[in-house]
């Protein structure tokens, strides 16, 4: 999905549920810049909701966290996470 915002206003976006979860995979870019007609308050290249409810449920990550091992700073491109027992990250 591509958009340059996405605004719930008084309702609901629901992508699966906690009986029958979103499987398949969804990827949602907010493809606005700067110069974007921006949304009173709420900017440009905004997923924005008022009054309403946003409401996802997908597949149930093997692992939740994950510990970085070293610090992070400004401009940083690489992150480094403590070993995490053989597990992976899925999201």
């Amino acid at each position: 999905m591509d958009a340059e915002y996405i605004f719930v206003n008084g309702g609901l976006l629901e992508i699966g549920t906690k009986d029958y979860p979103y499987l398949s995979k969804l990827t949602i870019t907010m493809s606005g810049i700067w110069t974007t007609p921006q949304m009173p308050i709420y900017g440009n290249s905004v997923l924005a909701v008022k009054d309403g409810t946003l409401d996802m449920h997908g597949k149930t990550p093997v692992r939740t966290y994950a510990k970085l091992k070293t610090g992070l700073s400004a401009g940083d491109t690489v992150i480094t996470l403590e070993d995490m027992n053989g597990d992976t990250l899925d999201w």
